[in-house]
């Protein structure tokens, strides 16, 4: 539109082999700067900023320069080991590369241009993501690799993942807290005295956490988590949704039976309608330090994930019993880290 200066309603463009059509609301156009906005169209995905209304303004330089700026509702960066330098908009590479691309094919060579991009409501809808955790300021980010929404996946859990771990490294942290998710922290924060910014939410990731403590150079790694989600480590599955894998009440029923439990036991225990009953059951007829040993268990499989090379400590709990238990490497971890 700032090039031919007249406004336009549909737009195309080639994403994956694919022609994708879009409809371009509010077109302004002046001689010097043009804008528009179009609807963020998420499809099934659970995406908070389904319908939102993404704007983009564009205006002429004296120089050849293409700069993205970050205008109401699109955050900046404030923190290091983002893939975005501190202080700019926080607009991945890749969505970075292909707007620079498709603005330079329209412009040409010869010219340069500011490209503001907004979010109407964007600051609020950031408190919503894991943004504020991420170092991201004032807004949302712009992401992705191909333009396309797909299916909220397991690969975009794991990127954000990978991102806080990045962002924790380049803080100079190499005393991790990992949990699966909001009960944990508070289960860290509020009975362990552990502090927050150091804490990691794993989901169902485990192993994610576990390889980039490894390669960040963490030295201790300290996970605190609910049994029922925690006692799979026990049996090596280190996918933790339950439509992947389960067994939970079989991997407590052989912790018991290394124990040498009773029979009778053993038949309760694997027959409970859930790990929650299951753990108040051995809390009360099963021996005093099964849950240290069980912590135990967890944390020599996350070890092994970390090559040897972090110190991993466990502590389980569950909502009736409180604190279960806790391996000796996670007392230890937790004296120098309440010290």
């Amino acid at each position: 539109m700032l090039v031919s200066q007249k406004p336009v309603n549909m737009a195309s463009l080639t994403l994956q082999g694919e022609e994708k059509s879009f409809q371009i609301l509010e077109p302004e156009v002046k001689p010097e700067a043009a804008s528009c906005h179009v609807i963020k169209d998420a499809g099934d995905d659970p995406d908070i900023t389904n319908k939102a209304r993404v704007k983009a303004t564009v205006n002429w330089r004296s120089d050849t320069d293409i700069r993205l700026h970050a205008g109401e509702g699109i955050g900046t960066v404030t923190q290091k080991g983002l893939p975005v330098t501190v202080g700019q908009p926080a607009i991945n590479p890749v969505p970075r590369q292909m707007i620079t691309e498709a603005v330079r094919s329209v412009i040409g060579e010869g010219k340069g241009v500011d490209v503001t991009f907004s979010i109407p409501g964007g600051e609020k809808l950031a408190e919503k993501t894991f943004n504020p955790r991420l170092g991201i300021e004032g807004g949302l980010s712009i992401i992705g690799t191909t333009g396309i929404v797909e299916p909220m996946s397991s690969s975009a859990w794991i990127k954000t993942l990978e991102m806080e771990c990045s962002v924790m490294a380049a803080e100079g942290n190499r005393n991790w807290i990992g949990v699966p998710g909001n009960h944990g922290r508070d289960v860290a924060r509020e009975q362990l005295r552990l502090p927050e910014g150091k804490m990691l939410k794993f989901g169902n990731f485990p192993d994610t956490l576990l390889k980039q403590a490894e390669e960040h150079g963490a030295e201790t790694m300290l996970l605190v988590g609910h049994v029922a989600k925690m006692v799979k480590i026990a049996g090596g599955i280190f996918h933790l949704h339950s439509k992947v894998a389960d067994g939970r009440l079989e991997i407590l029923t052989a912790a018991l039976v290394k124990c040498n439990a009773p029979y009778s036991l053993l038949r309760t225990v694997v027959n409970a309608n859930a790990v929650e009953e299951a753990a108040s059951i051995i809390r009360q007829q099963g021996p005093p330090d099964f849950f240290d040993g069980l912590s135990h268990m967890i944390t020599m499989k996350a070890k092994e994930r970390t090559g040897e090379a972090v110190q991993v400590g466990t502590v389980l709990f569950s909502y009736e019993e409180g604190i279960l238990g806790m391996c000796t490497q996670a007392k230890a971890i937790l004296e120098v880290m309440t010290s």
